[in-house]
C-alpha cells in the first residue's frame, strides 16, 4: 500500500500458480511456435493469432488498485477501468474456484468475467487466493486485495450499508 495523489495504491501481488501458469504456457507456445514456423504458412499464421491472443491477456494484465473516494482504479499494462463504488456487501474469498466465464484463469493472472458463489462477478487479480469480494450497484467486483486497510477503507468511505 502506498500514498499518492491519486489516492491510495495497492499493489497486486503475483501467487505461484500465476507465475507456474504463464512459464508453463510461455514455454509451450515457444514451442508451438517453433513448431508451426517450421511447418509452413498455414500453421504460422495459426500461431500468429494465438500469439497476438496471448499479448492481448498480458496488456490486460491488473498490476495495481489505486483508490481515490468511491473510485477503485484498476490499473492494467494498458490503460485503465474505473469503478464507481456503492459499497452494499464486502466479504473476503478464500478462493476464487473455477467458475471462469471469460478472461484469464491464471495467465498473467486472475481477471475477467467469474462465476463466484453462484453469480457471476468481475475479477481483477493477480492470484486465486486471499481476495476481497465487493457487491455494489448490482454488480460483484473481486479485487486481489485482503489487506484490512482496503476493506476498512472501502466499509468507512463507500459504505451505504455494509453489514
Amino acid at each position: 500500500m502506498n500514498k499518492s495523489k491519486n489516492g491510495t495504491i495497492y499493489r497486486l501481488e503475483v501467487s505461484r500458480s500465476t507465475k507456474l501458469i504463464t512459464l508453463t504456457s510461455m514455454a509451450i507456445l515457444a514451442v508451438f511456435g517453433v513448431y508451426c514456423i517450421l511447418s509452413g504458412k498455414r500453421e504460422t499464421i495459426i500461431f500468429s493469432v494465438l500469439a497476438l491472443a496471448v499479448f492481448l491477456l498480458f496488456l490486460m494484465m491488473p498490476r495495481y488498485l489505486a483508490v481515490d473516494g468511491c473510485t477503485v482504479t484498476v490499473k492494467r499494462v494498458f490503460g485503465e477501468t474505473r469503478i464507481k463504488l456503492s459499497v452494499e456487501e464486502i466479504e473476503t474469498l478464500e478462493e476464487l474456484g473455477r467458475g471462469l466465464l471469460f478472461g484469464s484463469a491464471g495467465l498473467f493472472g486472475w481477471y475477467g468475467v467469474f462465476v463466484v458463489r453462484g453469480e457471476t462477478a468481475l475479477v481483477y487479480s493477480r492470484r486465486e487466493k486471499k481476495l476481497t469480494l465487493v457487491k455494489s450497484g448490482g454488480r460483484n467486483y473481486v479485487f486481489g486485495v485482503s489487506d484490512e486497510g482496503f476493506i476498512n477503507y472501502l466499509k468507512t468511505c463507500c459504505s451505504q450499508r455494509v453489514e
